[in-house]
């Protein structure tokens, strides 16, 4: 026996294998014996292939430093090209907030230490702090940062706020001993997560119909009460003024007697349109509605919105109302918005779109349907001056329906921080003439046209020469150069108001306060003055927020006393006005104006306290939060009807902040104002006493969220549909977000987590509040409320250290 190892060869011989017949697998196997070949050959099998041993899984730790050491060399790549393309100087980046170079003060003894052997490669590092050196004072007037120029939109609203930079300054002003006033703002961002939660879940899943169903969504979808329908309009809508420049009152209740006339009949009488436009006037007139049943004192006797109303319309009527004209108002708009009815469906989404932004906490959906509105009107030529050369009736509502279709973009704009959805570029001149851009239908004041259109030619050319991606701001003396000229603008714009209604500051003689607004002409004139000193306000705010460090403090002096002289003006136009009196629907579209300034001298008096006008700005503040922001009412706990109102987190939020800001005046000035004045300390402290829950732990406050969102049973509108699922998508979407009040929230997205603002705070969207089976369902919905929060600026950044 051979002592060599035996070689494995392959079953089949090579002929067997060529000819694909069996093979026996001997030496010589049986068909090459019979075929008389000559060689029977087995091929050897080839080695088989050793497998290389895999890799171990790389640590966590050296994952990490594997993936720096990539990005550091990709960081490299990226500086070398931009200094060989002559990319954005680096020393020119330099907007930060005042909690970034506290954070940098309170850190530089550790860097001391652990930076010492690193100073070589300091310089390199150095290029991501966008921080202004000596080395580059030649370049003190380079670009500002476009990205972080965007952000401009978030610090003239309120929610800004609750941005993480804000809430942490806010904690440092403060100090460990009243770190206690901070937990209605750790609490606030829960309701407002909760109310947009149930808001956006009746169109992300919206009621499901069946045959009946939607014969009664098309035939007849308001109450039989007709008495009581007929009695909301004539007591409610006849006094929203705002909404009737699209469905006039003599409009709306013909076409409801006619509808009460035919409930009967068999046939349509209305289109899609016509029967969204007539909900919208419901939900309208329900404002009014809850804002008296929210009201805890006797209306006076001039109040008329508040007078003869209907005993029909309870709190749980009024909420099981308005579920159900909401939900028929999404069924109608999921059938227009692919296929348009004409100037009905553009008028229709408009009204839609003014309510929304009225009434609800997400703007998204209110730009939504602004946006399908824009395009329809385009579609059907309103924007171009050739639809018009019909001189026929229907001229006066085309340009009716596109003013207001410009109107509520630049609104959208400057309140949400939109981009204009209109290219005006393509935008027929000849319609911007005070005729077909008229504000009233009868066009008997045409000086007021005049003063809407110059203001809006002044937003809009705001919006191009600052805030737009092709605005020229390469050097602050660009930005002054656009901030004077439209100064200047403005001030043309403020010759042309009425003698008796000038557009003046509060410490010119020729101020006058407003005391009462009755009719449609005081609104008009009051709205204008409030867009004017805003526009003001906000503008000449934005050297503020930049680092300007070779830039004569002089003359930033200039454009931080128009800004907050703009808001005084603002808070002075309202401060006599008898909120009790003045009509609901304006009176809460109308609130955004007086609570931007509210917060923007708020900000002063935290950032400035030792100023000259902190103690007047203060006592200012206090006037307006008793006699405006503040409603009169008891020291009683409200119920769940009440405590989710927007009106009632409004006062709770800016009571609140009042008395931070109060305690921040005392603690750095020594000035002493709570303990000398008891009726103020029970004015700010009257929000514990509404909403005790909004200032216990945060699971406390949760569940208790959830007991609220719990006790409102919302039912499918049509009595066919009883399927259990379609009724789980009603008690979601449950009716606390429909009782909201008219203010439209400005709001700016972002991408960024919010966790983590606050050292021991909690994370007021990490958690779920509502516990549904449907999980990813609503993290989908809880994100759209995060990024709108998440990335808003310091609220309170000033570069004004001089006190």
């Amino acid at each position: 026996m051979s002592s060599e190892p035996r070689k494995r060869t392959r079953v089949a011989c090579d002929t067997c294998r060529k000819k694909k017949i069996r093979c026996d697998g001997k030496p010589r196997c049986l068909n090459c014996v019979i075929a008389n070949e000559k060689v029977c050959h087995y091929e050897e099998r080839p080695p088989k292939k050793t497998q290389t041993r895999r890799r171990g899984r790389m640590s966590n730790g050296r994952n990490i430093d594997f993936l720096n050491s990539r990005i550091q060399r990709l960081e490299n790549v990226v500086l070398s090209l931009t200094d060989k393309l002559g990319g954005v100087d680096k020393s020119s980046m330099n907007l930060r907030t005042n909690n970034e170079i506290g954070q940098d003060t309170s850190n530089t003894d550790d860097e001391d230490d652990t930076n010492s052997t690193d100073e070589s490669s300091g310089s390199e590092d150095m290029t991501t702090q966008y921080v202004m050196n000596g080395d580059s004072a030649e370049k003190s007037e380079k670009s500002i940062n476009m990205k972080l120029m965007e952000l401009y939109f978030g610090t003239h609203s309120f929610l800004s706020i609750f941005s993480a930079s804000s809430l942490s300054w806010i904690s440092q002003q403060l100090g460990p001993d009243h770190q206690d006033l901070m937990t209605p703002f750790t609490n606030m961002p829960l309701v407002f997560q909760a109310k947009a939660r149930l808001f956006l879940s009746k169109w992300i899943d919206p009621v499901s119909l069946d045959s009946k169903g939607k014969a009664k969504l098309l035939n007849c979808p308001f109450s039989e009460d007709s008495v009581s329908i007929m009695n909301l309009i004539d007591t409610q809508y006849k006094s929203t003024n705002f909404y009737h420049f699209l469905a006039s009152y003599e409009e709306v209740r013909a076409m409801f007697v006619r509808y009460y006339a035919h409930k009967n009949s068999s046939r349509r009488i209305f289109s899609v349109s016509q029967l969204l436009k007539m909900t919208i006037v419901l939900l309208a007139s329900l404002v009014g509605m809850t804002e008296h049943l929210l009201s805890l004192v006797t209306s006076t006797p001039s109040s008329t919105s508040t007078k003869s109303l209907p005993e029909f319309f309870t709190s749980d009527k009024i909420t099981q109302l308005q579920e159900e004209l909401l939900n028929n108002a999404i069924q109608y708009y999921l059938r227009i918005c692919v296929i348009s009815e004409g100037l009905e469906t553009v008028e229709a989404l408009l009204l839609f779109s003014v309510y929304l932004e009225r009434n609800c906490m997400t703007p998204e959906i209110g730009y939504m349907i602004l946006s399908l509105a824009v395009r329809f009107a385009q579609d059907l030529g309103l924007h171009r001056i050739e639809t018009y050369e019909d001189n026929n009736e229907m001229n006066l509502l085309r340009s009716r329906i596109w003013a207001m279709c410009c109107f509520m973009d630049m609104e959208s704009c400057f309140r949400s921080g939109r981009s204009p959805l209109i290219n005006y570029n393509d935008v027929s001149p000849s319609l911007e003439t005070p005729k077909s851009l008229q504000f009233h239908r009868d066009n008997r004041d045409e000086l007021l046209h005049k003063i809407f259109i110059g203001i809006f030619r002044m937003r809009l050319q705001s919006y191009n020469s600052l805030f737009s991606a092709k605005a020229n701001l390469d050097s602050f003396s660009a930005l002054q150069e656009s901030l004077d000229f439209l100064n200047s603008e403005m001030q043309n714009v403020a010759i042309l108001m009425p003698p008796n209604h000038q557009a003046v500051f509060y410490n010119d003689p020729r101020f006058k306060p407003y005391f009462n607004v009755h009719t449609e002409e005081d609104e008009v004139i009051l709205t204008v003055l409030l867009s004017y000193f805003t526009h003001m306000m906000v503008v000449n705010r934005l050297p503020l927020m930049f680092n300007f460090p070779h830039v004569s403090e002089n003359v930033l002096e200039v454009y931080r006393d128009l800004s907050l002289n703009s808001a005084r003006t603002v808070l002075h136009l309202v401060k006599n006005i008898n909120r009790e009196e003045l009509n609901e629907s304006f009176g809460m579209w109308c609130m955004f104006f007086p609570l931007s300034a509210f917060l923007s001298l708020l900000a002063a008096c935290m950032n400035q306290p030792n100023s000259p006008d902190a103690i007047h700005d203060l006592n200012l503040m206090i006037d307006i939060s008793r006699n405006f922001i503040g409603r009169k009412s008891s020291s009683k706990a409200l119920g769940y009807f009440a405590k989710m109102e927007i009106s009632t987190l409004l006062k709770v939020l800016f009571k609140s902040v009042l008395k931070i800001t109060i305690t921040i005046f005392e603690k750095k000035t020594g000035v002493c104002i709570l303990e000398t004045n008891e009726s103020l300390k029970e004015h700010l402290d009257l929000p514990a006493r509404l909403f005790p829950e909004l200032y216990s732990n945060s699971d406390d406050f949760k569940a208790s969220l959830t007991s609220y969102a719990s006790r409102i049973n919302a039912k499918s509108p049509f009595a066919a549909d009883t399927k259990g699922s379609r009724v789980n998508t009603a008690s979601r979407a449950n009716s606390v977000l429909s009782q909201d009040h008219t203010l439209i929230l400005p709001l700016k997205t972002g991408m960024s987590d919010y966790g983590g603002y606050l050292d021991g705070a909690i994370n007021p969207y990490g958690d779920e509040m509502i516990n549904e089976t449907n999980t990813h369902f609503y993290d989908d919905m809880d994100s759209l409320v995060n990024s709108q929060i998440s990335q808003f600026p310091n609220f309170f950044f000033d570069n004004n250290i001089q006190f």
